[in-house]
């Protein structure tokens, strides 16, 4: 596989010093190869157009929901983008979890490709203890 081909990862030079540095290249693999371009929590597939619910139900929209939200759009003058949002509707992105929260820690039975709602939900706990301490302690 040539890194040329993976898109560029955008991330500030100091959260990007926390990871490996093939990470593009691991997360790439996880994604595509092993996790067959799907979250490996809950099965939807990238790209794909979503509403979520309370409770973790989701709708998915095929491509003539969206064929016709477009449609909307050249009557309404709105973006695609601005009517996606009207109606709740939001576009999967997968994304790699280290499940150990070890940034560093790149064995292949540590990470797992998530939509974001699944990688979010892994790392509830793991944002909220961060939280409390920048809070507390603001230089931290």
């Amino acid at each position: 596989m040539v890194l040329n081909s993976i898109r560029k990862w955008y991330m500030n030079s100091e959260k990007r010093k926390r990871y490996s540095h093939d990470w593009e290249l691991i997360s790439h693999q996880i994604k595509f190869t092993r996790a067959k371009n799907k979250c490996e929590w809950c099965g939807l597939a990238n790209g794909t157009y979503i509403r979520r619910f309370k409770g973790g139900q989701f709708q998915i929209f095929d491509a003539n929901h969206i064929n016709g939200i477009i449609t909307i759009r050249k009557r309404t003058g709105k973006t695609k983008k601005q009517l996606l949002k009207f109606f709740g509707i939001t576009q999967v992105s997968l994304s790699v979890a280290h499940l150990n929260h070890i940034e560093k820690d790149d064995r292949p039975e540590n990470l797992k490709c998530g939509c974001q709602r699944c990688h979010l939900m892994h790392d509830r706990i793991d944002n909220r203890i961060r939280q409390n301490k920048t809070s507390l302690n603001p230089s931290a």
